[in-house]
């Protein structure tokens, strides 16, 4: 399989991952997952995940990635209240992904799975907030484990809060893995899959373990694309194995 592939916030049908997989190449998805009142979630219901998942597999997918993004005015809030937002994300995203694997039937991945929680660029990442919700995440057991891994997405150099948050937190609220959504550049927008090296942003002293190197966005407003599938493009970390931090399914499940 291709150490790339595709995030959306779009339900992924035949269609979506035909246009995708057409366009770019066959790679793995990135999903999300409760809470992320702004997008489709995989876990709105069993036949959703089911469907999805068949849409994935059909279109050459083998695996799907975790990030969950919580309305972005809880990410900044300090003091017992941040606390309580981020073990209350937490517990709802963990929930969501115990619903997904009990309806699929999957396996915890290999390295355990990551999950992302996500930051858009111009909001600040508070430390009580991370901190309740990646220790919740760190520290959940499941099957006799602590499984889950707390992973950040974000601009590493976006002037807000956020790698300097990860850097502070204590060693239950470890960040395992970061996903930058920097740089961007214009030459990604249609280039097929193997063409862009890997030039990720990084947080000093964290590994980066995907690059979202072409954003439907940003390929539509900055270079003056047109016509695209309406996914974003990533890049998978081959060095680090990121694929065994994923979701994998041999099946239409």
């Amino acid at each position: 399989m291709p150490d790339y592939g595709f995030d959306t916030a779009s339900t992924v049908t035949n269609s979506l991952a035909s246009s995708a997989v057409g366009q770019f190449g066959n790679g793995f998805w990135i999903r999300y997952f409760s809470p992320s009142p702004a997008a489709n979630v995989l876990n709105s219901s069993k036949a959703n995940a089911q469907a999805e998942v068949a849409a994935m597999f059909n279109n050459g997918a083998r695996h799907v990635s975790v990030v969950s993004e919580p309305s972005q005015s809880r990410l900044g809030t300090s003091g017992s209240t941040g606390t309580s937002y981020g073990t209350a994300d937490a517990t709802t995203l963990i929930n969501s992904i115990k619903n997904v694997i009990s309806w699929l039937g999957l396996s915890i991945p290999t390295d355990g799975l990551y999950c992302y929680l996500g930051l858009e660029a111009e909001n600040p990442l508070a430390g009580a907030y991370w901190n309740a919700w990646a220790t919740y995440i760190n520290e959940y057991e499941y099957g006799g484990e602590a499984p889950f891994y707390a992973g950040l997405y974000c601009s590493p150099p976006a002037a807000p809060p956020n790698c300097s948050t990860i850097a502070a937190a204590p060693a239950a609220a470890y960040c395992y893995g970061v996903w930058s959504s920097e740089p961007e550049p214009c030459a990604g927008c249609t280039a097929s899959f193997g063409t862009i090296g890997w030039d990720a942003d990084n947080c000093s002293g964290f590994d980066t373990y995907m690059w979202q190197y072409s954003e439907k966005g940003s390929c539509l407003s900055v270079c003056g694309e047109t016509i695209r599938a309406n996914v974003d493009v990533d890049e998978a970390a081959i060095d680090l194995n990121a694929l065994d931090t994923m979701f994998y399914f041999n099946s239409a499940l």
